[in-house]
This record gives structure tokens, C-alpha cells and sequence, in this order.
């Protein structure tokens, strides 16, 4: 029988080749991002450890400041290419790295929760910096699999660290010395002096010193061992660490915790094998005093050696057992010794002030987790203050800015209509009708299946205008604001402007001045923002931050007053249907550098992260430059009071923000809404509910005692404004002892901070953890309310959790500062819901 075999069939390994192609396309592209991931990682890691020993050096080389502190890290992260954000906006940009810094006590655990250069004064104590940097990397290829960015970050820590060159292992008595060097013994037989000057000294205090096999009391001193190894300790080994430099750089070994009566530190030693304050050393055994060790001091006395010395300040057993508790470094001139040994053997030792000490990197040690107690968690607070203002009777500036973007002449859905003739005040003839914007439509099934999708037309008037001219967003706003200036009181005011196309200074505003006269009002509405002279057909894109600057502009025009002497409540209503995708300076953002993975027109219209954060040139794009335009008038007239309307289903980012308020953006949720939206912000600016913040812009870390909540939240301490509420990944709440931890005011160097922070003694395992908060805040209004929601900074959305990590690797002590918390009200409320 034949078997006949069936001929291949042409193209049967296209689809294989083609897979192979997007795996090893996938794999390089893979290769690149994680290869200039890597690349920033690592240059953000240099930058780290230089600007922590820039911060030290300046707190050695005795900066006076908080201040100083803080500009010497930042310019050392600036000469590395790094743009510092800023710490405690509620604000995000991108491009820039956050990064926190604090100041640390000899333990390795943090003074403050407050930032450097924000503490307003340095704190006492200070032995380590740490220096935070985190950011993001954009991605290339990893946009395709919903990657866009990745992380980079790394936390450095600089100590002050005492010299090794020069110090010799002699222990001098702290009780020896008051403010001006060596005190005067309540034995006059001792030798004593001030008065010991040479060409580089004058007038420096001096002393006889005797030798002590365990050098516990003032008027002693006791040899040391460097390493605890007892043939370090014999006389050779002693006269070859009293010569040269010494022998400190060949090795050094803590002693055990030598005090009784206090407990050691869950960490000691912080920095293993490196001699530190508060180390314990080595004593070396007996009295030696041999021909090389007299031979050594000899020849520092001839040379005039400037030896540096261990000052203790405890000791504790005798012989080999024997251990002195560091408290500094002194520098001295050895300028005499005795003949005789045994205790008779002394040291006469000129003072001559504090050692030096440089600045040095310290690497966190990260101990067994079986032997480490918890970790102590701690965190800075802020919160956006808000508040009502009673304005009944008050007559209202109303500063209306009209987006009149070429899709403010679609409909409500995104529905336009291509190839139609476009009649002045009537419905087109003509023409096939399309969605032109598939995002405002997505939620509308019928008109999916009955409109094509056609995205040559989103720009709206000059190619796809809606044939139905009173359904236009143009007409729907417009109709709306002609209703509101009919509902106008006789003394109120009104200024409009509008902003479209792509040219910087394009918005503008009508009529030429403030006007209460409602024709002339409503003329002026009619005519802004026409396109071939029609009221309701427009053209060009979003510049937000351009409409908000030219109202700035135009507010700055307002009258203070009425005709009847009545002070004006300025509002601002802000009515866009897009988001905002022009920079200030009239460019459009294509985003091409940080949005590759997404179409060009999604890049522009939809995708909201394209539109946030600087360039690399250090420019804003279009939403933070709308929020910054906006903050800017919050900054300088705290009366305002803004709106912001969105007139579709577009993707509402940075709206919130640029409002007063997150509840004083309103979403138009149907085609017909926007007149209602606007007489419901007249009834609020008009009646007895309006909304205020006490900050302008931002958010405060600090509460001033006329808005401390009343009632307080714990009378039995009037410093709790507020809590954090802990839980783990999986929302269980923590046990008791830990799960509520108050924020109260904590004051650094005359500041007041909003800060929270666990018990000593009490901790949280590594792991990672989820935060609820609450804080009560008095408004200006005399209501206390809650503010319970989370701001994303990177999201620029609002949450009612926080989550964050705990780790070994992230502290050098036993505390950690988590990120801090920005707390507003809920969005979904606002002051004018009940407190």
C-alpha cells in the first residue's frame, strides 16, 4: 500500500517565526530597561552617600543652621543630577526624587520626624544623617507588559566618625575636665596649671595623671587594648601602639556591655569593629611601664606629637576583665612622664581641645532576626485645612474660565459629525455622524454599535463638529452661564475667560473690564471663544494652565468692592471637557518621551500620566502646570474660592487639586447638567456654605492652638490631635498594644511637627502593613472636623488606607520614619457635609 505523504503548506512557520521575533524582541527589550534602570540605580546610590557626607561635613565643620544642613545635601544631590521634590507638598512631580532626611542620635535611630531644613533648629545630639532618595525610571519596552516606570532609591547614612591616626590607647578620666580644659584638683599637691603656651598654643591647661591598672577615678589613667587579644596587651605589643600612628588601623574589637546597672543597647555596638562613642574598650592588664613603652612616650614628647586619647566617662572590672565606656576623643601634648613605674608612674598631658572628627559613610547592620527586637515605627503628618465661610448677603466676583477646546464642540458622548455643512445657529446638513472620542462613549453600549469610530474628528470644530448645534458641550456651558448671570444679584460681578488652541498667551477674556450689567454680560459670553464667528463651534487643544493664568490675571482687575461698600467674595468656576495637554508655554505635550508605549493621541487626550510631572528640562506639563497656575491664586488671594467642572467622561486628573477643595470639583454626569452644577455653586457661595482653606496651598504639618479640635480627641492629653489606626497586609487590625498610636504636635528647635510614633519599646516585625489616620482640625468656622483620606501623590487620587513596609535594611537603628501622610477630608463630602 502507498502511503502518500501531505505536501507542506506555504507560510505553515510564519506564525512560529513571528512568535520568535516578539520573544526576542521582549528579551532585549527587557535588557534595556533593566540595564538603564540599573545605570540610575547605581548613579542614585552615589549621590546618596555623597549628599550624606556633604550634610555631616557641614554639621562638623559647625553649620549653624538647620538650614545649612539641608542646602549642603541638596546641592550635592543637584551637582549629581538629581532634582530634589519637595517634601511636604501634596504635590508629585516624576521627574524630581523625594527625598527625606533625618538626623539620628548615637543609637542610629531618629531625633525628629521632621525632614532637614525643616526642624528649624539642629538638634542636640546629632551622630548620623540619613539621606532617603526614591523616584521612578521610565521604561521603554516594559510599557508594553504595564510597566511604564520602575523604582530606583537607596537610603545612606553618614556618621560622625572619630579619627584612626594618631590615637593611642591611653584612658583619661572625663571627671578630669570642666568647660576650660583640665580642672583644678581638691588635691593642691597634684601638679597643675593654665598657663602652658609654645608657638601654636597659648595658655592651655595642664595636669599630672598616674597610672592605674583600671583608671576609675578622676587624677588616673589606664593603658588600653585595642582588640581584647591578650598579646596585644604585653608590653611589646603596647610600646608598638604608642609608636608612629599607633595601631588603632590594624583592628579594633568592642568590649561586651560592661555596665550593670543599665541595660545594653538592643543594637550595641552600631558600627562593629569601628571604635565609636559610646563603645566600650579593652583594658590592658597591669602597670606596665617598660623600657620601650617609656622609650615610645619618650619620643612623643621630643617630636611634639599631637596624640589624640580616649576620654572615658565609666569603667568597669579590673585586670583582663577590665572595660572603659567612650565618651569623646581628646587631643593632647604628652609633656612629661615619670621614672619610676608601677602606680607611681604618671603622664603630665597639655589639653589642647576636642579631636577632630570626619565624616564617613555608615552601612546598617542587619542582625539575626532571631536576636533583633522589633522595629519602633514613626511617621510626619499633614493635612489640608479647610473650613466654611459665612457669606450671606456678600456679593459675588464671578471669574468664569470656558474651555473652548475644539471637542467642546462634540456632544456630550463624543458624537461629532464628519463631511457635514455647518450652518451659524442651525443644525448641519449633511455629513455622517461618528464617536469621535471613544472614551467618552465607552459606557454607552447602543451608541457604540450605532456610531463608527472615527478619531480624525475628535478636534471637534474644524472637522467634526456635532450637527445638532444646542447639543454642542459649547452650547450646553454657554447656556448654562447665561442662566446663572440672569440668577445674578444686582450687585454681583462677572469676568469671563477662555482658553484653547496652542499658543502661549492665547486666553483671553472678555468683556474688556468686570461688569454687572447682565446684556453686556451675556454678549460677551456669546462672543468668546467663537470659530468663524460662531459662538457654539470651536477649535484647538487644552491649555489649562494658560486659562488659569489669564484669570489670575483678570481676578488681579476685580473690584474690591461694590457700589455699595460691600467687600466682594471672589469665586472662580474653571469648565473644561479634556484634559489639560498644552504647556504654559503654548507647545503641545506629545509625551513622547515618557509615553512611548501608548498612541500619540492617547498620549495627548487620554492618558493622564503623560500630562503630569516636569521634562527633563525641568519644564512642567500641562496638569501640574494647570495645578501650579491654580495654587498660585489660592497663594495669593486666600478668599478665592474655585470650582472646577468637567463637561464629559474624560479622565478628571489634577481637577480636584486645582479646586479649593477635592468636593469642589463637580462631574457633569449628564447632558443637561452643567446649568444645574452652576446654581448649585451659587447656592453654596452664596449662602451660608462655602468652603475655605486656611493653607492656600499644600498641605501644613503643624496646627496653630486657635484650631486645636475642641473637643480634643484624648482629654487626658492635650498634645493628641489625632490617630493611626495599624493593620496587616491582609487588613487585620494589630494587637492592642500597638494597633492605635496617637499624632501629636512634636516640637524641634521651637517648630511644632504633626508626628506619631509607637512606644519605646514597642514594634512591628518586617513585613508589610497597611495605616488607617485620622486627624480633627478646628476650622477658622469654629467646626471640628475629621480628615481621614489619604492623597496618592503619585496618583493624585485620594484613599482611606496607606500601605508601607517594614525591614531590617531600611534602618540603622532599631526605628524606622515611614513615608509621611497627607490627610484631607473625603472628597465624596467636603466642609459643607455635616463634621
Amino acid at each position: 500500500m502507498k502511503v502518500r505523504l501531505r505536501d507542506k503548506q506555504p507560510g505553515q512557520s510564519i506564525p512560529l517565526i513571528a512568535l520568535m521575533i516578539v520573544v526576542l524582541f521582549g528579551l532585549v527589550g527587557l535588557s534595556v530597561d533593566v540595564g538603564n534602570t540599573y545605570a540610575e540605580q547605581r548613579s542614585v546610590v552615589r549621590s546618596a552617600n555623597a549628599a550624606a557626607l556633604s550634610g555631616m561635613n557641614a554639621l562638623i565643620s559647625g553649620a549653624q543652621t538647620d538650614q545649612k544642613v539641608a542646602d549642603a545635601i541638596k546641592q550635592s544631590l543637584g551637582s549629581n543630577g538629581i532634582k530634589v521634590a519637595d517634601p511636604t507638598s501634596g504635590q508629585n512631580d516624576p521627574d524630581a526624587r523625594i527625598v527625606r532626611t533625618l538626623y539620628m542620635d548615637p543609637a542610629g535611630n531618629p531625633l525628629a520626624t521632621c525632614n532637614v531644613g525643616q526642624c528649624g533648629a539642629i538638634p542636640q545630639g546629632v551622630s548620623y544623617l540619613q539621606v532617603d532618595v526614591k523616584g521612578t525610571v521610565n521604561t521603554y519596552f516594559a510599557r508594553v507588559v504595564g510597566r511604564p516606570t520602575l523604582p530606583v532609591g537607596a537610603t545612606a547614612w553618614s556618621a560622625r566618625c572619630l579619627p584612626v591616626n594618631g590615637v593611642f590607647p591611653i584612658a583619661v578620666q572625663s571627671g578630669d575636665f570642666d568647660a576650660n580644659g583640665f580642672s583644678k584638683p581638691t588635691d593642691s599637691t597634684i601638679p597643675w596649671g593654665n598657663n602652658y603656651s609654645d608657638n601654636n598654643y597659648k595658655n592651655m591647661t595642664w595636669r599630672r595623671i598616674y597610672l592605674k591598672d583600671n583608671g576609675g577615678a578622676p587624677g588616673n589613667f589606664s593603658f588600653l587594648n585595642w582588640t581584647g587579644d591578650p598579646g596585644s596587651g604585653n608590653a611589646g605589643a603596647l610600646a608598638d601602639a604608642l609608636t608612629g600612628d599607633g595601631t588603632l588601623d590594624a583592628g579594633f574589637n568592642e568590649a561586651a556591655w560592661a555596665d550593670s546597672k543599665t541595660t545594653a543597647p538592643a543594637n550595641y555596638p552600631l558600627a562593629p569593629h569601628v571604635l565609636s562613642i559610646g563603645d566600650w574598650i579593652h583594658g590592658n592588664s597591669g602597670l606596665s611601664w617598660s623600657t620601650d613603652v617609656k622609650g615610645a612616650l619618650q619620643t612623643l614628647i621630643d617630636s611634639r606629637t599631637v596624640v589624640i586619647l580616649p576620654i572615658i566617662d565609666n569603667y568597669a572590672g579590673n585586670g583582663n576583665n577590665a572595660a572603659f565606656h567612650l565618651q569623646r576623643l581628646g587631643a593632647f601634648y604628652i609633656n612629661g612622664i615619670s621614672k619610676q613605674g608601677g602606680a607611681n608612674a604618671y603622664l603630665d598631658l597639655v589639653y589642647l581641645g576636642n579631636a577632630n572628627e570626619t565624616a564617613c559613610l555608615q552601612t546598617n547592620v542587619t542582625p539575626p532576626d532571631t536576636s533583633t527586637p522589633l522595629i519602633r515605627v514613626r511617621g510626619p503628618v499633614s493635612l489640608n485645612p479647610r473650613f466654611l465661610t459665612k457669606t450671606t448677603q456678600q456679593p459675588i466676583a464671578y471669574q468664569i474660565v470656558l474651555d473652548v477646546s475644539g471637542s467642546m464642540s462634540l456632544d456630550y458622548y463624543g458624537l461629532g459629525t464628519t463631511g457635514s455643512t455647518v450652518k451659524l445657529l442651525q443644525d448641519s446638513t449633511g455629513g455622517k455622524d461618528v464617536r469621535c472620542n471613544d472614551w467618552d462613549v465607552k459606557d454607552v453600549p447602543a451608541y457604540v454599535a450605532a456610531y463608527p469610530s472615527d478619531r480624525s474628528c475628535q478636534a471637534g470644530g474644524t472637522g467634526g463638529v456635532w450637527r445638532k448645534y444646542q447639543e454642542r458641550r459649547v452650547y450646553k456651558a454657554k447656556d448654562a452661564i447665561y442662566s446663572l448671570i440672569d440668577a445674578m444679584d444686582t450687585a454681583d460681578t462677572m469676568r469671563v475667560v477662555v482658553f484653547s488652541g496652542g499658543v502661549s498667551g492665547s486666553a483671553k477674556s472678555y468683556p474688556s473690564s468686570w461688569s454687572t450689567d447682565r446684556g453686556t454680560l451675556k454678549d460677551a459670553v456669546k462672543n468668546a471663544g467663537t470659530y468663524n464667528n460662531d459662538p457654539y463651534r470651536t477649535e484647538g487643544g487644552t491649555p489649562g494652565a494658560d486659562g488659569l493664568q489669564e484669570a489670575a490675571k483678570s481676578l488681579g482687575m476685580a473690584p474690591s468692592t461694590a457700589p455699595d461698600g460691600r467687600k466682594y467674595k471672589p469665586v472662580i468656576i474653571y469648565l473644561t471637557d479634556g484634559m489639560a495637554n498644552y504647556f504654559l508655554d503654548g507647545s503641545i505635550n506629545n509625551a513622547d518621551d515618557i509615553c512611548s508605549d501608548v498612541s500619540p493621541t492617547s498620549a495627548r487626550w487620554v492618558t493622564a500620566r503623560c500630562q503630569t510631572g516636569t521634562t527633563s528640562s525641568g519644564k512642567l506639563r500641562p496638569i501640574d502646570a494647570m495645578i501650579d497656575q491654580a495654587n498660585k491664586i489660592k497663594k495669593s488671594n486666600s478668599n478665592v474660592v474655585l470650582y472646577t467642572v468637567g463637561l464629559s467622561k474624560f479622565d478628571p486628573a489634577g481637577l480636584p487639586q486645582v479646586a479649593s477643595s477635592p468636593s469642589n470639583f463637580y462631574p457633569v454626569t449628564d447632558p443637561d447638567g452643567v446649568k444645574s452644577i452652576l446654581f448649585q455653586i451659587k447656592g453654596e457661595v452664596t449662602g451660608p456654605c462655602q468652603e475655605a482653606g486656611a493653607s492656600g496651598s499644600g498641605y501644613i504639618d503643624a496646627i496653630k492652638s486657635s484650631n486645636w479640635p475642641n473637643p480634643l480627641p484624648n482629654a487626658g492629653d492635650p498634645t493628641v490631635v489625632g490617630y493611626v489606626e495599624l493593620y496587616d497586609q491582609n487588613m487585620n487590625i494589630l494587637p492592642s498594644d500597638v494597633a492605635r498610636q496617637p499624632i501629636r504636635h512634636e516640637t524641634i528647635g521651637g517648630n511644632d511637627h504633626l508626628t506619631w510614633s509607637m512606644p519605646q519599646g514597642k514594634g512591628l516585625a518586617p513585613g508589610n502593613y497597611i495605616a488607617k489616620a485620622w486627624i480633627y482640625y478646628k476650622g477658622d468656622d469654629g467646626v471640628t472636623r475629621v480628615y481621614d483620606t489619604f492623597l496618592n501623590q503619585s496618583l493624585k487620587t485620594y484613599q482611606k488606607t496607606m500601605a508601607f513596609s517594614v525591614s531590617y535594611k531600611s534602618v540603622l537603628g532599631n526605628e524606622l520614619v515611614i513615608d509621611r501622610m497627607y490627610l484631607d477630608l473625603d472628597p465624596a463630602k467636603g466642609v459643607c457635609a455635616a463634621p
